[in-house]
């Protein structure tokens, strides 16, 4: 197949839809397939190896044309979506006439702009974000009429697409409900990470009362959580080192980022913020850890507690999204209601003093690695769903319509 994937910020370290993007490029042309990926910023931190001759990237400039009273018009008319989409119409029109497209891959919200509807067919691939449920259903929807907009566009667009699939099955539903999707071709496919990243070492020791945290520093990570959760457990454990790994952000409604209120506040704590860190590096901190927590109130996926427990760390949860799918408390991770401090304290505490718990939810955890994370099962059924939307395609009678 030839295959496109578009990701606006195609840029290293960015985020977990760029990581998945560059490890599904390079997992599809280790198959045999042609890729190519279509981004606004450069990838040139990338390296595709041995692969980078199946790899093509293509990099686009994009200035949104702002005139005076562009964004007060845009509360009410959707303006930088519309240039957004014509523009990226005319960057893919100009590629289909060099390189041949077998289908399409569009994550998220971008999948609402119908760009290459004519060229191939599309694959909208649901990440999910955190700002989704505010967006579409709080005060944003409220002071930003041009949602209404777009909201339909989201609901047009999905119900059109050759093929929608998800992270998650709750993730699914909470989509199909908000934007009233009556697409019948979606599916379920969940995330994997790369097997050769993230996996034990046993040349690398395992630290007694270490607590890891990897996400961005917002209250969506339960960041405000844990920070409120560190008096209780170094109460109990005073030794107790947390370490916390992810972009910095601003805390709360205040100028100050979230570094600088750790700073300020915890100093008395051994506790270390490390900002981004590259991949290598968090697996290492992962297989160091006695533990990490992830205590979400919005997690759509959930790939870093994927993460976590294929580098053989104990995990604790919040009881949201794709956590709910694939944990179960006490068996192969802690599960703790969401913006709970005293219950994630209490899950800490737990873990760090019995060793016994620890080996179980190890142990059980790669079972779950097994059956639901198996990273070629899933490229199997990525490719399952791309072929799906290409014979849906056809069968519409729009393979042979003309390129414009």
């Amino acid at each position: 197949m030839d295959i496109c994937l578009f990701n606006r910020l195609f840029k290293r370290f960015h985020g977990g839809i760029e990581t998945y993007t560059y490890r599904l490029a390079g997992a599809l042309a280790g198959r045999g397939h042609t890729v190519h990926i279509i981004c606004e910023r450069g990838p040139l931190e990338y390296d595709f190896g041995e692969f980078k001759d199946a790899i093509h990237v293509h990099v686009f400039d994009y200035q949104p044309r702002i005139f005076k009273g562009y964004w007060r018009i845009n509360q009410l008319i959707p303006l930088a979506a519309i240039d957004y989409h014509l523009h990226m119409k005319r960057i893919v029109n100009q590629l289909a006439q060099q390189w041949h497209f077998d289908v399409m891959e569009i994550p998220d919200f971008e999948g609402f702009r119908p760009i290459g509807r004519k060229i191939c067919p599309v694959v909208v691939r649901l990440h999910g974000f955190h700002g989704m449920l505010e967006k579409f259903t709080g005060p944003y929807w409220k002071r930003m009429p041009s949602q209404i907009w777009v909201k339909q566009w989201i609901r047009l667009w999905a119900d059109s697409a050759e093929g929608i699939s998800g992270v998650t099955e709750s993730y699914l539903t909470i989509f199909k409900n908000i934007f009233k999707i009556s697409n019948k071709r979606i599916s379920v496919c969940f995330l994997s990470v790369d097997p050769k990243l993230f996996c034990p070492r046993p040349d690398i020791s395992r630290e007694k009362e270490t607590v890891l945290f990897v996400g961005r520093m917002e209250k969506t990570k339960g960041i405000d959580a844990l920070l409120a959760a560190v008096p209780l457990i170094a109460e109990r454990f005073p030794q107790v080192s947390f370490v916390l790994i992810g972009r910095d952000k601003k805390y709360k409604d205040t100028g100050q980022m979230y570094g600088e209120y750790i700073k300020e506040n915890f100093s008395k704590y051994n506790l270390k913020f490390l900002g981004q860190r590259p991949p290598q590096e968090v697996a290492d901190y992962y297989r160091r850890a006695t533990l990490a927590v992830f205590p979400s109130l919005f997690e759509p996926g959930g790939t870093v507690a994927i993460e976590a427990v294929s580098c053989g760390c104990p995990v604790i949860v919040s009881a949201v999204g794709g956590f709910k799918e694939y944990f179960e408390n006490m068996v192969n991770a802690v599960v703790v209601p969401p913006d709970d401090h005293a219950a994630l304290a209490e899950g800490v505490i737990k873990l760090i003093q019995d060793e016994k718990s620890r080996e179980d939810l190890r142990r059980n955890a790669g079972r779950l690695l097994e059956d639901k994370f198996d990273f070629e099962k899933i490229i199997d059924q990525t490719v399952a769903i791309y072929q799906k939307a290409m014979d849906e395609f056809k069968g519409e009678g729009r393979g042979n319509e003309d390129r414009r």
